[in-house]
């Protein structure tokens, strides 16, 4: 098993997790298709899990897990993405999807299994969590 590697952010406003979370969730939705997301929270430890609801695609399901630990004066983000769903206990996100539906065709994003480049959509991620927290 591998070490959880943490991107530190430093944060230079007040941030409500609970926001945060929510607009990050938008955010995926908006850039991946075809897929489910779920939240957690637990005290300052925020988590996303993303998975396919493709039914054609769920045998060669990736998961992508984001967790955010928020300080008063940093957060941490680990990001990573897997063939094997993460043991979590995760809670859907539906009130985000009638939300970011509509939107989610606007955008050129990958789909969620066609990650040509993870490295590159993990900076995407992270620079705008960066961009929330340093507004």
């Amino acid at each position: 098993m591998s070490k959880k590697t943490y991107e530190i952010i430093p944060v230079t406003k007040t941030v409500d997790g609970k926001v945060l979370l929510d607009n990050l969730v938008i955010y995926l939705y908006s850039r991946l298709k075809d897929c489910q997301l779920e939240t957690n929270i637990s005290g300052n430890t925020y988590t996303i899990l993303a998975s396919s609801t493709s039914k054609r695609k769920q045998d060669r399901a990736a998961y992508l897990t984001v967790e955010i630990i928020l300080h008063e004066d940093s957060c941490a983000v680990y990001f990573a993405s897997s063939k094997n769903r993460p043991v979590i206990n995760m809670v859907f996100a539906i009130a985000a999807a009638p939300v970011a539906l509509p939107v989610a065709g606007l955008f050129a994003g990958s789909g969620l299994l066609h990650l040509l480049n993870h490295k590159e959509f993990k900076k995407e991620v992270i620079k705008y969590i960066e961009t929330y927290v340093n507004q």
